[in-house]
């Protein structure tokens, strides 16, 4: 879990840094605040990468709508 401080609210779109070098190990649960769980799937890569975080069959950017003050992201393991 990741806790952070916004100074102004605003609609936030979310990126993350992955290393997902195989099919088995290129999934993640992403939820922002107590909000909907997104199924994040990653870009098979051969190194850590930034990218955009996105709702599985969906291509957008996951943006959130986030009031001034304290939030959490959690991430959780889909796969081993």
């Amino acid at each position: 879990e990741l806790a952070f401080t916004l100074e102004q609210s605003g609609i936030y779109q979310l990126k993350g840094t992955a290393y997902s070098p195989n099919s088995q190990s290129d999934s993640l649960w992403i939820q922002v605040d107590n909000g909907q769980r997104h199924l994040w799937d990653t870009l098979s890569t051969a190194r850590y990468e930034e990218m955009d975080i996105n709702s599985r069959n969906v291509s957008e950017t996951i943006e959130v709508d986030l009031s001034r003050g304290e939030h959490f992201i959690t991430v959780y393991a889909r796969e081993e």
